[in-house]
């Protein structure tokens, strides 16, 4: 190639260039000119125009600036590895080691009558459910199962097939026919209790299940029927039965459906029950956590 045609190559790049130079560039020429004597030779040369370089020296001046703008764009295209060091995205993540859960105390297990250990329990009198509940400090084991007892307060899990004909006459046995198998045969026949109020029943969900609540409430004239042997139904398929809620107390029902078992929960507050006690009634009540088989 001939030196005209390397020269008119070169012209033609550098006309390409940019028109404007950085601030930084031109604050800088700007100085150095100030503090540079001005050779009355320069006066009058059109701009970028060196005839005195030779054709080497331009050669050498292009091919370094596009060497220079080669690693500009490689820096900026290619992000830096801020990673750790010696991983890379393909490293699988360390696996966790797990943190073993507590097994629940079995709560049929624990001394009947003394304050149980504060923790969580296993109600396994209702089969074949398994439910588990946190129980705070001060609260008993009493000789019924499934009933956790607090000073005024209790919580109890039932399995009920049959309700009582009336409960002041258990002598008249259980009711006939039976009562139904779902959840609203049971808080149907709630509302048909002699001596007993009962409120409509609403709909409910339990960890996940759903089914009725409603609140018994014993008539003035059922008095001196609960100092007897009041019941109102068999609990969980042992000799024992359960009684009503006394004059002044409330009893409020749950009626659940666990995948096709029945599940009834049921609570009574005292009028002696203090607020710390209600309190800790309703945090058992929410830590009740169902297995179904």
């Amino acid at each position: 190639m001939r030196d005209r045609q390397v020269e008119q190559l070169l012209d033609a790049w550098l006309d390409a260039g940019p028109a404007v130079a950085p601030s930084r560039v031109t604050e800088a020429a700007r100085l150095e000119i100030r503090s540079t004597r001005q050779s009355a030779a320069l006066h009058g040369w059109p701009p970028r125009r060196f005839p005195i370089m030779s054709n080497t020296m331009r050669i050498a001046l292009a091919t370094a600036a596009v060497a220079v703008a080669a690693l500009l764009g490689f820096n900026y295209l290619v992000a830096p590895n801020i990673g750790s060091p010696g991983l890379d995205d393909s490293s699988p993540a360390p696996t966790p080691t797990p943190i073993p859960t507590p097994t629940p105390a079995v709560f049929a297990e624990q001394p009947v009558g003394n304050e149980v250990a504060p923790g969580s329990y296993v109600i396994t009198d209702v089969v074949p459910l398994r439910i588990t509940v946190t129980v705070p400090a001060g609260w008993d084991r009493v000789r019924v199962p499934g009933l956790v007892w607090g000073e005024g307060a209790n919580l109890g899990f039932w399995n009920i097939d049959n309700l009582y004909e009336d409960p002041c006459q258990t002598d008249l046995g259980l009711r006939d026919p039976a009562v139904g198998p779902t959840v609203d045969d049971l808080a149907t026949a709630f509302g048909t209790v002699p001596g007993l109020d009962a409120t409509s029943p609403t709909d409910v969900t339990v960890d996940g299940f759903s089914g009725k609540q409603t609140e018994l409430t014993a008539q003035a004239s059922w008095t001196l029927c609960f100092g007897g042997e009041a019941a109102l139904w068999p609990i969980n398929g042992g000799p024992d039965a359960k009684p009503p809620p006394g004059p002044d107390d409330v009893e409020r029902v749950w009626i659940l459906d666990v995948n096709g078992d029945r599940l009834v929960i049921s609570s009574i507050v005292t009028p002696d029950a203090t607020d710390d006690v209600q309190a800790e009634l309703e945090a058992i009540f929410a830590s009740i956590q169902i297995e179904a088989p």
